[in-house]
Order: structure tokens, then C-alpha cells, then sequence
């Protein structure tokens, strides 16, 4: 997943340099407030050199960003849960019963709750994926398991929708989710001429210097950009459509049905290391949305401190 990853480094570099621009002490909320649509799909990747160039970061409204491993702002106990689930073995292994699982468009849509779920891919956990994406706790790319990420997405979602975090799937919590639906978490998609079109590269390089050469930082395949248009793993995209060439307009794929506008302004982002979130918060210093985060390496590490947001 080169280009999630690629973003994910993207954010800690905004940061950083965001961060050494304007660093501040002052209350981490601040009265005035941002606007910020989400664009869908993810083409930043897409510009051309000559685009990117004449980008002026223009200047935006006083936006608080914390980078830290223990925030200064209380986060609430769904970070506490993530970081724990962050340093915990791994929860993908399954251990289910084996069953026949069926990946239809129908079995996606209708799978329903029920005890002992298990580890592993199940359509209970794909049709979760999407309602938890929808309701602004994304657990990352969309693959139908249990993984780390699912659970600390559980968990946002519990501390935004007043119950109490554990990050575990509970019958209260899917209630909850399922409340909040007004549409199908999957539908048929129709492949166009310009998703077959691109532009797409050959290949990517790995060396930075390479790749500040090439025209566009392009998708690479098809299957990589629905993956990334419609919030999925790009294996799991397959899965769910096996017999699918992906290389003729007008054939039909299963695709999840999200969307990306956030309820209400931004007035507070959280980048916790510990928990490897983004937390986002609103003027009255409550959770609205939280992502996957990778921040920072022990190479490139990002600051630790609260800075305010001055360009975009």
C-alpha cells in the first residue's frame, strides 16, 4: 500500500513543518475555526510537478495541533485504549470455527452482530469497517478484519457516541452504529473509461530523488486506485470481486459505500504517538473524528509540543 503509506509520512512532515513554523503556548482551543472538507478520492498524488510548484500556502484560521506521546489536552479514555491495543500482540490471527463465509453484495449488507465473532475476515467486521468510517471513526483501509486498527477505531466511536471505550465489537455498540446508517455499507460500482485511463506509472521508485523527477506520483494499477477511491484494502477489493478483469469499462465491482464530510469544524487536532492516531476535536473539546496515523520514525522523528496552524 505505497501510496497509504506515502500519506502517512505526508502528515508527519506537514507537521513538522507546520509545527517549526509557529510554535505556541497558548490554550490548545482556539476560537476561530476552519473549515475542511475532505476531497474523495485521494488525487493529491496525482500533480503534476508543475502544479505542485506553484502551490502558495495560503493563510488559514488559528488551527491548534498537538504532537505528543502524552497529549496536554485530555484525549479521553478511547486514546488510553488504543495505545494500550497499540502495544498489544496482533488480533488478526483467526481463531473462528471454520465456516463457508459468503462475500455477496447481499451478505455484506445485511451481516448482523452476534456473540463470539472471533479473529480473522468476517462480513460482520466488513460491514463495521464502512459504518465506522461513515461515522468519522476510521479504521484505516477497509479489509473486513479485527485488526489493531478496527479496535482503536471502536474505540473513538464509543467515547464519540457516550459509551465507554473498550474497543471491543458489543452488541450496544453495533446497536449504535447501525442506528446511525441511512444507506448500504456496500454497493455495485461501475468501472468508467476514466478509471481505466489514469494516468498510471509503470512503477514507483523507492528513492525519493527519483521520484521528485517523475511528472506525477501516479496510481500504478486499477485495483490501487479503487482500493484508495473507496477506502479499501486493495486485496480485500479483490476478494470481494474474484471474478472481476478490472480492465473493461462498464463492468460491475462490489465497492463500500462511504463518504468523507466531517460533521462540524475543526478547531483541535491530536496526533498521538503512543495511540498512532489523529484525533480531531470540535470548539467545545469533543471528539468528532479520529484516522490512523503514522507520526514520525526514529529516523525522521516529528516534534513533540503544541503548535498552531498557520497555512494550508
Amino acid at each position: 500500500m505505497f501510496v497509504r503509506s506515502l500519506l502517512a509520512m505526508s502528515l508527519s512532515c506537514i507537521l513538522a513543518n507546520v509545527a517549526f513554523a509557529a510554535p505556541t503556548t497558548e490554550q490548545p482551543l482556539n476560537p476561530k475555526k476552519i473549515s475542511a472538507p475532505v476531497q474523495d478520492p485521494i488525487d493529491p498524488l496525482s500533480i503534476e510537478r508543475s502544479a505542485a510548484s506553484s502551490v502558495v500556502a495560503q493563510p488559514a484560521s488559528g488551527v491548534t495541533a498537538q504532537v505528543a506521546s502524552d497529549p496536554q489536552v485530555d484525549t479521553g479514555a478511547a486514546s488510553a485504549v488504543s495505545q494500550k491495543l497499540e502495544n498489544a500482540p496482533d488480533t488478526t490471527t483467526t481463531t473462528a470455527p471454520a465456516v463457508k463465509v459468503s462475500w455477496t453484495l447481499d451478505s455484506l449488507n445485511t451481516a448482523d452482530w452476534y456473540e463470539n465473532i472471533g479473529k480473522g475476515q468476517f462480513p460482520v467486521y466488513a460491514r463495521a469497517h464502512v459504518m465506522l468510517n461513515n461515522a468519522h471513526a476510521s479504521p484505516g483501509a477497509i479489509d473486513g478484519s479485527n485488526g489493531k486498527n478496527t479496535l482503536k477505531a471502536i474505540a473513538s466511536f464509543q467515547q464519540m457516541n457516550g459509551l465507554t471505550p473498550t474497543g471491543q465489537l458489543t452488541k450496544e455498540t453495533w446497536d449504535a452504529l447501525v442506528a446511525q446508517q441511512t444507506k448500504p455499507t456496500y454497493v455495485e460500482y461501475t468501472i468508467t473509461d476514466a478509471d481505466l485511463k489514469g494516468p498510471y506509472a509503470d512503477s514507483i521508485p523507492s528513492d525519493y530523488a527519483l521520484q521528485a523527477k517523475m511528472k506525477g506520483l501516479y496510481y500504478t494499477r486499477v485495483t490501487e486506485m479503487l482500493g484508495e477511491k473507496f477506502h479499501m484494502d486493495e486485496g480485500f477489493l479483490k476478494k470481494l470481486n474474484p471474478t472481476a478483469t478490472f480492465k473493461k469499462a462498464g463492468e460491475k465491482i462490489i465497492v463500500a459505500n462511504v463518504r468523507n464530510d466531517l460533521p462540524e469544524d475543526i478547531h483541535l487536532i491530536v496526533a498521538h504517538k503512543g495511540a498512532r492516531q489523529l484525533y480531531l476535536f470540535n470548539s467545545r473539546n469533543q471528539m468528532i473524528a479520529s484516522f490512523p496515523a503514522t507520526i514520525g520514525s526514529s529516523d525522521t522523528p516529528s516534534p513533540t509540543g503544541t503548535y498552531k496552524v498557520v497555512g494550508v
